[in-house]
């Protein structure tokens, strides 16, 4: 059984110590910004065997066999570059860093040390997004689709002004990150861009994706507000079209259903006929309790990680100044 601690002790991190007490180890000590904050006080009551222990003294402890991460996203950079050249293993949750530059001279600091650290993305550990990974193995993808909406007055309302510039790598790298889990790194061959009125600086980008592992073209929309199906899209050569629509559920379609017009709709319709559908397992938060598994087990085959966090903030910063110069923002 391993002895865990968690750093910063946020709603999230309620859930971390869920999975690693299902899993059967143990959460023994954590922090938070004060012994005599709202989150520790709410931690504390759920968790009460775990020590409170001030993060220089729990990072020095010798009976801590792996940390967990949940600091806020302002407190990460700042203390990024000491995580990641800690010698014991870590699972930090996301967003580890803004600045591709400050990540980069993070992990080569951190020497050997950075091989047992990953990135909380829980939804890599999602069963549809694994079976189209197996799909995905087999060959034969002839185009892909990512289309992600933002609700930006949500993110404001909750962080400010100050996250907009941040959109892509806090919140769109949900989805961004699974597509890269699935179809490797995604090089921009075009993008246009168009500002959201009113939330600049965040900035829409439609266009055109290659995935050089998969040799196909993978389309891309990122817009604020935009009633779109978001997730992920794979069709194939077999015929068959594969959908993570919401990230949650898989669905497998097949031909057509032609539907013959009625009195309400007087038009013939063809509708892609679902020939099955995988749900994630919803009896804890998805993905979660398998994340945990793999990360106190030492695997990380599924796992993010900070070198793949960092091409993804790689991709998702050259994304948007390209947009941006192309629509001369």
């Amino acid at each position: 059984m391993q002895r865990t601690a968690i750093i910063g002790t946020g709603k999230v991190a309620h859930d971390h110590a869920q999975a690693i007490q299902r899993l059967g180890h143990h959460v023994v000590a954590g922090c938070a910004s004060s012994p005599e904050s709202a989150s520790w006080r709410a931690f504390s009551e759920k968790f009460p065997q775990a020590d409170y222990t001030p993060l220089d003294d729990l990072l020095a402890r010798d009976d801590i066999d792996a940390f967990v991460v949940t600091a806020a996203w302002r407190a990460m950079p700042g203390m990024l570059p000491r995580l990641l050249a800690h010698p014991k293993p870590m699972l930090l949750e996301k967003p580890i860093e803004f600045d591709a530059k400050r990540l980069a001279a993070a992990i080569d600091g951190a020497g050997a040390a950075i091989g047992n650290k990953v990135v909380g993305m829980n939804r890599r550990f999602y069963d549809p997004v694994i079976k189209l990974k197996q799909r995905l193995q087999r060959g034969g993808l002839i185009r892909a689709e990512i289309v992600v909406s933002e609700n930006l007055e949500n993110l404001v309302k909750r962080w400010g002004a100050e996250i907009l510039p941040h959109v892509l790598a806090y919140s769109s790298c949900h989805i961004l990150d699974v597509a890269q889990f699935l179809l490797g790194t995604l090089r921009p061959a075009f993008l246009h861009a168009a500002a959201a009125p009113g939330f600049e600086p965040f900035v829409n980008l439609n266009g055109a994706l290659m995935s050089d592992e998969h040799n196909a073209l993978v389309s891309l929309a990122i817009n604020a507000f935009e009633p779109s199906a978001v997730g992920i899209t794979c069709a194939f050569n077999d015929r068959t079209v594969w959908r993570l629509n919401p990230m949650e559920v898989l669905t497998v379609y097949e031909d057509y259903d032609k539907i013959e017009p009625t009195e309400e709709y007087p038009v013939r319709r063809y509708q892609p006929r679902p020939i099955r559908k995988e749900v994630v397992n919803l009896d804890f938060r998805p993905g979660f309790l398998q994340q945990m598994e793999a990360f106190l087990a030492g695997r990380r085959e599924s796992a993010a990680t900070p070198q793949s966090f960092l091409t993804l903030l790689e991709w998702t910063d050259a994304a948007r100044r390209m947009g941006i110069a192309v629509a001369g923002l």
